[in-house]
């Protein structure tokens, strides 16, 4: 976490949302703008507790919470399931908090290989599509999406999952990872329909692997 408030006498700190112990931060920012008051912490140490940031007054008096603007949307890498998110209360203070997510598969590896896309997991699963209505549209063959696999289903938006478990981006920290590297396209096997694009992969907001199914006669 890099925090800037703007600068007072004291130090900034955690306080426990349920417990209320005061956690001191060692900060490896260079406090070097006389405006303002700073950190950079590396929250791994951290447990898994929600905290108020608070200021922390040089004179022994009581910390005070900080203060916020409403926040710019952001998100941070997910590390055992969980990630950390930086939200404002309804009196307006700057709370940081463990946010558990739902159990996934990272991607890997992500590979055009002869007329085909091969996908890497870990942890490794069967991979499969997975329709809007919870159906298994395809089913991937050495873990290799090709256009045969998709030949019968009706175009759709689908989730690649592995094993079970939807596919995430690692340490995905973009709040639009849809602008993140591109990745590969399916092209259509159909006679005369070779230059036409059969399926696109994407992220979605949250950073799981989807898969769009479209139809090559249509207009794209």
């Amino acid at each position: 976490m890099w925090l800037a408030v703007d600068a007072q006498p004291g130090s900034l700190a955690l306080r426990d949302t349920t417990s209320g112990d005061v956690i001191a931060l060692a900060s490896d920012a260079a406090d070097d703008q006389p405006a303002y008051r700073s950190i950079r912490v590396d929250l791994a140490e951290l447990g898994g507790a929600d905290y108020d940031v608070v200021l922390v007054p040089s004179s022994g008096r009581s910390p005070k919470p900080v203060w916020t603007r409403p926040l710019s949307a952001a998100t941070a890498a997910v590390v055992d399931d969980k990630r950390w998110e930086l939200r404002r209360t309804d009196e307006g203070h700057l709370r940081l908090a463990h946010v558990p997510v739902v159990p996934a598969a990272e991607l890997t590896e992500i590979l055009a290989v002869g007329d085909g896309i091969r996908v890497t997991t870990a942890p490794t699963g069967e991979l499969s599509l997975l329709g809007e209505a919870d159906d298994v549209v395809a089913t991937l063959t050495d873990d290799v999406l090709t256009a045969a696999a998709v030949s019968a289903a009706a175009p759709q938006l689908t989730r690649v999952m592995a094993g079970g478990l939807p596919v995430r981006r690692r340490a995905n920290d973009l709040t639009d990872p849809a602008f993140a590297v591109p990745l590969p396209e399916l092209y259509a096997d159909d006679p005369g329909l070779e230059d036409r694009v059969r399926l696109r992969l994407r992220w979605s907001g949250d950073g799981t692997l989807m898969a769009r199914i479209l139809d090559p006669e249509a207009d794209q």
